[in-house]
């Protein structure tokens, strides 16, 4: 009986071992089966694409080269815009003069080719002026880019403050509108 009842114990564990083993299996195959059906969300509903280390080169009006830099652009087809962090953009005239301008954000809308830049907005030119906002608008219809924020421009020879600007790439000007303040070196 003693044999028995050990056969039986034994039996018994294997059938609960057997059995716990095909309950785990059948809920690691369900777990498994759910998340191949849930995709992992990466990015936001309205966003098509985006990208790490963007780079959008232009040939634009009269010969202008643009070069759009930015450490990620998110694109969204919708709105016919790109949502640009940490952009820089290298403005090479038909001249072959070269401005450089940087910002921590911007929007570039596609269809449009009009670009808001804000955060830190700067311009520097090859001949070292220094141009610095909180914002700056390009539009591309007018060639000509503007700001109402305070605007302070450097070179080595003068520092000039004052409050909005427009900086016209077809007539070559650079207007601060309010509030100047220069001081000649």
């Amino acid at each position: 009986m003693k044999i028995w009842r050990r056969q039986w114990f034994r039996h018994a564990v294997v059938v609960i071992l057997i059995a716990l083993m095909a309950g785990m299996a059948a809920f690691l195959y369900m777990t498994g089966r759910q998340a191949k059906t849930t995709p992992l969300k990466v990015i936001p509903d309205h966003v098509d694409i985006q990208v790490k280390n963007v780079i959008y080169t232009d040939v634009g009006a009269e010969g202008a080269k643009w070069e759009v830099r930015a450490d990620l652009g998110t694109y969204v087809r919708s709105e016919q815009k790109v949502l640009l962090d940490k952009v820089t953009v290298m403005l090479v005239l038909s001249d072959g003069r070269v401005f450089k301008l940087t910002g921590d954000k911007g929007v570039l809308g596609t269809e449009s080719k009009n670009m808001d830049i804000s955060g830190h907005v700067t311009i520097v030119s090859q001949e070292g002026d220094r141009i610095t906002m909180d914002d700056l608008r390009y539009t591309d219809k007018d060639r000509s880019f503007r700001t109402d924020s305070v605007v302070v421009q450097e070179n080595a020879r003068m520092r000039i403050q004052g409050r909005g600007m427009v900086l016209s790439l077809k007539t070559r000007q650079l207007k601060i509108l309010s509030n100047v303040k220069a001081l000649i070196k």
